[in-house]
Parts: C-alpha cells; sequence; structure tokens
C-alpha cells in the first residue's frame, strides 16, 4: 500500500486518555470502533491524521453502513471527538487533531534537522569574516570596564565608586571598608560589586553599630577604632585620622 511507505509501523495508543477521554464515552459502542478504524487509517494516510474521501467511499474503506457512517458522524460532532467538514461536492474530511499536531511537529523537526546538516556539512571550509563582523569586534574590545583600585585586601572600586561613597558617608567610610574587608577575608565571599555591597548593607550596618562621638562621661570616642580619645577631628582620633589616608589609592 503506497500510502504506508516511510510511515512507522504503530502509533502510540493513550488508554488512559481513552477510558477517560469524555467524548469517546458519550459516544455509542458502534461508534467508537468505527473511531479506532479511523484513527488507523489516519495513521497511513498521505497527511498523517487526515482521512478525506465521499461518503461511499469512507464507507467501503470502513466496511460500515451508510447509517452507521452518518450516526458515527452526528455523534462525533455532537462531542467534539474530532474536527470533520464536507465540501459542497461531498468530499469529507476528518481531523484527528492531536495526530496532526504531532505529525507536523515531527515534520519541522526534520526541516530543521536537515537545514543544520546542510549548514554543517562544509565544515572544512574557511568562513572569511565579513568586515562589519570585524568592527563589531574591535568595538566590544574597545568598551573595557573601568579600572578598580584596590583598598586594605579585598575590596576594589573604582575611583568614580570611591568618590561617591566619600560623599555620602564622609568619615565613616574607613569604617565601612574595614568591615567589609574583615567579612570578606573571614567569610570568603565574594561580591560582583562591593560598591553595591556597601550601598546595600555594609553602610547602614556601620551607621546602626557606630556609638555616639561623646559617652556620657563627656569622654571623646573615636567613631572608628572606638577608643577614647582627647580630641576629635571629624569624629576621629589623631591615629584613624592619619589612617584614612591609607584607605586612598596611589595617584589621588
Amino acid at each position: 500500500m503506497d500510502t504506508m511507505k516511510n510511515k512507522a509501523p504503530a502509533f502510540q495508543f493513550y488508554v488512559k486518555d481513552w477510558l477517560s477521554d469524555t467524548a469517546v464515552r458519550k459516544i455509542s459502542l458502534m461508534s467508537r470502533a468505527i473511531w479506532i478504524d479511523v484513527l488507523c487509517f489516519m495513521w497511513v494516510a498521505p497527511e498523517q491524521g487526515i482521512l478525506e474521501g465521499t461518503l461511499e467511499e469512507l464507507c467501503r474503506m470502513l466496511s460500515i453502513t451508510k447509517e452507521e457512517f452518518n450516526l458515527f458522524l452526528l455523534e462525533a460532532q455532537a462531542t467534539n471527538l474530532c474536527d470533520i467538514s464536507v465540501t459542497d461536492n461531498g468530499l469529507i474530511t476528518i481531523c484527528n487533531r492531536r495526530m496532526h499536531r504531532n505529525e507536523k511537529e515531527r515534520k519541522n523537526n526534520r526541516i530543521r534537522q536537515q537545514r543544520y546538516r546542510d549548514k554543517h556539512k562544509d565544515n572544512g571550509k574557511i568562513t572569511v569574516p565579513s568586515s562589519s563582523a570585524s568592527a563589531k569586534k574591535e568595538s566590544i574590545k574597545k568598551e573595557k570596564p573601568p579600572e578598580k583600585d584596590k583598598y586594605l585586601d579585598s575590596v576594589t572600586l573604582t575611583r568614580e565608586q570611591h568618590d561617591s561613597l566619600k560623599k555620602k558617608y564622609g568619615d565613616l567610610l574607613p569604617a565601612i571598608l574595614q568591615k567589609l574587608n574583615n567579612y570578606k577575608m573571614a567569610s570568603g565571599r565574594k561580591y560582583k560589586s562591593d560598591y553595591h555591597a556597601i550601598l546595600s548593607w555594609v553602610g547602614n550596618e556601620v551607621e546602626k553599630d557606630m556609638p555616639s562621638t561623646k559617652v556620657a562621661s563627656g569622654i571623646n570616642i573615636c567613631r572608628s577604632c572606638r577608643e577614647p580619645a582627647d580630641r576629635l577631628t571629624g569624629g576621629l582620633c589623631d591615629k584613624c585620622l592619619k589612617l584614612t589616608t591609607l584607605y586612598e589609592p596611589k595617584g589621588f
């Protein structure tokens, strides 16, 4: 039979669907028997999932009477069992939606695979890159991220980021950098952006934990080292004030 050429010898029969499908359960026993034969003929049809023919042709194919076939058509349409159309010249088309959809997917997959094979069958040939592609690669290479300076052992910031943090936190910046450095060194944690880590939590933690510059007894407390001091400049003792220069990258 020509229609069976290049067809798989069997198709998947979903038992649970057959037993639980309300459309199948609603039609008569005779119509269910006809539907099984229809599915089989659809499987070997030129367009899988589609069965076409006149009333006489389909009745002869299915070995049933016209009355039995008409009853099947009525019940199938009433339960939306399948898609049925009839042309003016009497051509009847029956479509199983799942089978037809699966066949389309298989055809599309075959086309994609063939295109892939055709594209890669000449791998030995050297493709000369176009001038536009070369220019695009050169432009990407030129767009380097800004260089970062290293503070203490593990904190890295661009100069713009450092200036922004210094403007925001002022004299607290050395303590913030020290806290982030200690956390990263102790935990092994790495951040994609130390700048955003400071903005998201480190700065807030230092501001929250930093005690007042004076205690109740009147003794000055450095905001960085938290040690008593005779005098404070910007909330820092003389020692911490000198250390702030260590946090400035070379060239500042």
